[in-house]
C-alpha cells in the first residue's frame, strides 16, 4: 500500500511539473494567451503602442524550454533561420485581422531548414518574452529545432 502511495505521489509531481513545462504544442499557444496590455509611447516609431503585461503562468515560461506547434506565415524564407509560427493558419492569423498577437512568434531556428507557408509544425527552443520592444513580436522561440509528433 506505502509503494502505491509514493507512486501516486510520483506520478502527481511528474504531471504537475510538466504541466507548465511540459506542455503539447496546443496546450502551450492556451498559456501564451493569458496576457493583459498596456500602452506606452514608441519614441521610434512617434505614437503610442500596446505592451504586453504577462501573467505568473506565462513569466514562468520565460527562458524556459517549451514545445510549440503552429503554422508557417508566408514570408521570404530565403534564409531558412528566421520564421513566424502563428497558432493558426494563414487565413485566421494576427496578420489577416482575426486574432491577437499572442498567437504568432518569431522562431530563431538552431539549424536552416525551409518550410512551406501554412505547413503545420512542431518545434522545441527556449522561449523568450517581449514586454518592451516594438519592433519584435512578444514571443520568440530562440534555439528552435523540428519536433517529430505523432
Amino acid at each position: 500500500m506505502k509503494k502505491a502511495h509514493i507512486s501516486l505521489a510520483c506520478l502527481l509531481f511528474v504531471f504537475c511539473a510538466s504541466n507548465v513545462y511540459g506542455q503539447s504544442g496546443k496546450e502551450t499557444w492556451k498559456t501564451l494567451t493569458k496576457i493583459g496590455w498596456k500602452t506606452a509611447f514608441n519614441e521610434y516609431i512617434g505614437t503610442e503602442i500596446q505592451l504586453p503585461i504577462f501573467s505568473d503562468e506565462v513569466n514562468a515560461l520565460n527562458g524556459k524550454e517549451i514545445t510549440i506547434q503552429g503554422f508557417i506565415l508566408p514570408l521570404d524564407l530565403s534564409e531558412g533561420n528566421y520564421l513566424i509560427l502563428s497558432a493558426f493558419p494563414y487565413a485566421s492569423c494576427f496578420f489577416c485581422g482575426n486574432a491577437g498577437p499572442e498567437t504568432v512568434m518569431e522562431v530563431y531556428m538552431k539549424k536552416t531548414q525551409l518550410y512551406a507557408a501554412d505547413e503545420k509544425v512542431t518545434f522545441r527552443g527556449k522561449l523568450k518574452l517581449n514586454q518592451e520592444d516594438g519592433m519584435h513580436l512578444i514571443y520568440m522561440l530562440e534555439e528552435a529545432e523540428p519536433v517529430e509528433v505523432d
